[in-house]
């Protein structure tokens, strides 16, 4: 339905759509409404397989009004091409709001991702918060890494897209138990143990990240298997 020149009402019937990998469709009709540089939209929903995203808000000059976000389980292959470095998979959860989209944008949010891979090495869950401004150019995370019963590390800091990743982030271990890192091990090796606790800083980037830091060791110890012999430390 037009209403005026720059004012009209549209409706998004069922159909497909392909962007990041594979293709994504909405079953149900959205509703977009414009108005001169104002764009309502109502409940659209696109679906990949298992993968959700709906949308539902306002693109607006108003920066009070944002276009809210919802995510289930959206593959982090999907946005390989904006990070470069390792390949990494996972499944995104999680909601968010962008504001200001004509002016500074700024994005925030509350995410899950669940079941992490790095080059097929398996880190676990990150529950993080990411916020994001096209005035600073960065990224703010908070988070912390899970895997199963294992709490590996709290996080805080900052990745800056525009610069080529750069990392600036410090890793804050309370008692990490070392058997986390059990499946990183080379061969020869096993039986990892012990706790660590310490902050670590990370900078560089995300394809070359530069780690230092001071840690307390409580207990530790690993096995080589060839000599079959436990040492600790």
């Amino acid at each position: 339905q037009v209403r005026g020149l720059h004012n009209m009402d549209l409706e998004l019937r069922p159909s497909v759509l392909h962007f990041g990998r594979g293709n994504w469709t909405n079953p149900s009709v959205a509703a977009l409404a414009i108005d001169s540089s104002t764009i309502q939209v109502d409940s659209l929903v696109l679906v990949n397989g298992e993968q959700t995203l709906a949308l539902d808000g306002v693109l607006t000059r108003d920066r009070t009004r944002p276009l809210a976000f919802d995510l289930h389980h959206v593959d982090l292959a999907n946005f390989e091409p904006f990070l470069g470095g390792p390949s990494l998979s996972g499944g995104v959860s999680g909601s968010g709001r962008l504001f200001d989209v004509y002016g500074n944008p700024f994005l925030s949010s509350n995410l899950t991702l669940d079941s992490l891979l790095v080059e097929d090495k398996p880190v676990g869950d990150i529950r993080f918060q990411a916020d994001w401004s096209e005035e600073s150019g960065s990224v703010a995370l908070i988070g912390e890494l899970t895997r199963g019963p294992l709490k590996a590390l709290n996080f805080v800091g900052r990745m800056d897209p525009k610069a080529n990743n750069a990392l600036d982030l410090d890793l804050v271990f309370d008692r990490f138990d070392l058997a986390f890192i059990d499946p990183y091990l080379p061969e020869g090796i096993s039986d990892i143990q012990g706790l660590v606790t310490g902050t670590v800083e990370v900078s560089g980037n995300l394809q070359q990240p530069l780690v230092n830091g001071v840690v307390d060791l409580q207990h530790a110890g690993l096995r080589i298997d060839y000599l079959n012999t436990l040492y600790t430390f």
